[in-house]
């Protein structure tokens, strides 16, 4: 019967992150700036998001000197911005810059990721549509390497009241728009970004986000992470990324998050 119970719940649960804990700690500190002020350092939010540890925040550092070129003093101005709205723990990861946040070295290496994927390929990025966003990084990061004029942001309404918090302390230069999964959305995106977020959805949710949003994007950059979990959750496969489109790529990431060393990076072209 408890069995019974818990696949139940993992069935009928919105994603990994929708264990109730989490959602309303989000609302919480989307509308009390007690809360707010400090939720990147809290252990609700950490157990999602804000979990870099120092060895891999240390190879997102070598790589974005060693692929991309970057400075120290380079990568600091290009991250500086997020480390200190609500509070994140910082590191001290080179002597001759100050304490960053690790979260932030993600979001950059990713963001130059992606922006290698678009100008390799030649494709468009002016309408970005995001599933998973945690507390809206990775946007601000990528405003700054590619252009983009209308960001739109995919996750649990409650969430979505605390990116929509966080990004209001910067300087936007693309319109905003908000939905969940259940929402309607435009005909057509340029480009479709999930960092591990849409591989962490129960596979009839998978399913609806294909249908409604991936089948009506031109390009788009995934990060996979699914088969860390417990096989309880019904995620889709990789065989199930390569039937989707016929121009993809499957690469395994670099540097690798999962400790069993099983994500992935899900890369696709859609011939519209």
């Amino acid at each position: 019967m408890i069995l019974r119970k818990i696949r139940s719940f993992i069935k009928y649960r919105k994603s990994v992150s929708d264990n109730k804990t989490y959602p309303d700690f989000c609302l919480k500190a989307s509308s009390d700036d007690t809360v707010f002020n400090t939720f990147r350092n809290n252990e609700i939010y950490k157990n999602i998001l804000e979990h870099v540890d120092d060895e891999l925040a240390y190879k997102y550092w070598v790589l974005l000197q060693e692929k991309y070129n970057l400075e120290p003093d380079d990568i600091y101005s290009s991250i500086k911005k997020l480390n200190s709205i609500g509070s994140p723990n910082l590191i001290k990861i080179d002597k001759s810059i100050p304490e960053i946040s690790s979260t932030a070295l993600r979001y950059l290496y990713t963001g130059l990721e992606i922006k290698n994927f678009v100008d390799n390929n030649n494709l468009k990025s002016r309408r970005i549509i995001e599933l998973g966003c945690g507390y809206g990084g990775q946007s601000i990061i990528l405003q700054d390497l590619i252009g983009i004029d209308t960001y739109t942001y995919v996750d649990l309404s409650e969430v979505n009241l605390l990116i929509n918090k966080f990004i209001s302390y910067f300087e936007l230069d693309f319109e905003t728009s908000f939905t969940t999964l259940e929402g309607t959305f435009e005909d057509n995106y340029d480009l479709f970004i999930s960092n591990y977020s849409f591989s962490e959805l129960p596979l009839n949710l998978q399913k609806i986000g294909i249908k409604k949003i991936i089948n009506s994007c031109m390009s788009g950059y995934m990060l996979i992470n699914s088969e860390n979990f417990n096989k309880n959750y019904k995620f889709m496969k990789k065989n199930d990324y390569e039937r989707l489109f016929k121009s993809f790529e499957i690469n395994t990431e670099n540097p690798q998050s999962s400790r069993l060393n099983v994500n992935y990076v899900y890369k696709f072209i859609n011939k519209l």
